[in-house]
């Protein structure tokens, strides 16, 4: 999310990944989005939301809990940084 802050003040914000970043105008913030879009940083967490989003209210139904920390980290950003 690109957003104005005040007077040459633009921040780029990614919630899933946690990239703040500011700039001083418009241009430079959409930039910086389309680049960290293209990483393989954003691409592991949009994945790991999903498949997260979607297979949590099944895995409720039928009683499973909550992820293992290890299942966890399958959608982590590290798993996707080996790709490179």
């Amino acid at each position: 999310m690109i957003r104005k802050e005040g007077k040459a003040r633009w921040v780029f914000t990614c919630e899933e990944c946690a990239v703040h970043a500011t700039y001083p105008d418009h241009f430079r913030a959409i930039e910086r989005k389309q680049r960290h879009v293209q990483t393989f940083k954003h691409f592991g967490n949009s994945i790991g939301a999903t498949v997260r989003e979607t297979f949590q209210p099944l895995m409720d139904a039928f009683g499973w809990g909550r992820l293992a920390p290890w299942q966890e980290q399958a959608f982590a950003r590290s798993l996707w940084e080996d790709l490179k």
